[in-house]
């Protein structure tokens, strides 16, 4: 399985090519560790071979909505002019991302996720060593804010989660829809792996609705059914993926 997917996955994936993709900015020491946790390395560009950004309506329509022997989105009245589905664009750069839900996320709501996500990064991707400062800094007020947070999940949901994903830790370590909906394609017409089928990754992305948004994998012929997180009561297929791109220098 290819890890490593930068200009050849781009023309495989969205027939784009001719970008000027910059240097891995990673140390040799860094990749072989996260690569070791079953990480991948992409680059995701924000504009498509004819410079127009790089949104969810347009990979859906570069592929023509379809991935394999189905449709690659269900189609639904109530994504298909929502700001998240027609104006974000990926994270432009070279990105890690773990390929699949961080297992401690499963089942769990995205609040009980961050608590994985801050887990996960301390355990896991920097076992054994002391976090960046900006990472610290994210999980330092995590601490901070935890407590209250969870007591406004019981009173006012709505806010508590938008509270919740404006964490940095979350900020920092947590796709949008489009981050997902791009690594589920280029995956796919690169390594023939289906990302998280049978799983739904809880997303840092808000509908207009003001909840955030879900892209589990496809299902089936059916495509991937796009939905909302509107309350506490996690589906037993939920998690949250992590990924991250260069350490941020402010």
């Amino acid at each position: 399985m290819e890890k490593l997917l930068g200009a050849d996955a781009l023309q495989r994936s969205f027939g784009i090519t001719g970008l000027n993709i910059p240097m891995i900015p990673f140390t040799e020491e860094r990749v072989t560790w996260e690569f070791g946790l079953g990480h991948h390395l992409i680059y995701r560009t924000d504009t498509a071979g004819d410079g127009k950004p790089l949104t969810m309506d347009k990979i859906v329509g570069l592929l023509q909505n379809t991935l394999c022997d189905g449709n690659l989105i269900y189609p639904a009245e109530w994504y298909a002019r929502d700001p998240f589905f027609t104006q974000k664009v990926p994270k432009k750069g070279w990105r890690f991302v773990s390929g699949d839900i961080i297992p401690a996320s499963s089942g769990k709501n995205p609040f009980d996720q961050t608590a994985a996500l801050v887990d996960y990064l301390v355990t896991k991707v920097y076992a054994g060593q002391e976090l960046p400062a900006v990472y610290q800094t994210a999980v330092d007020e995590y601490e901070r804010k935890v407590n209250g947070l969870g007591q406004l999940a019981s009173s006012n949901w709505k806010e508590h989660i938008r509270q919740c994903m404006a964490l940095q830790i979350n900020q920092l370590f947590r796709g949008e829809p489009v981050d997902v909906l791009y690594d589920i394609v280029v995956q796919y017409r690169v390594n023939n792996r289906e990302l998280y089928k049978g799983k739904r990754v809880c997303t840092a992305g808000f509908s207009a609705e003001g909840y955030p948004v879900v892209v589990p994998g496809r299902t089936a012929l059916a495509g991937i059914i796009l939905s909302q997180t509107k309350d506490h009561w996690p589906c037993s297929s939920d998690g949250v993926c992590f990924s991250h791109g260069p350490i941020p220098t402010a």
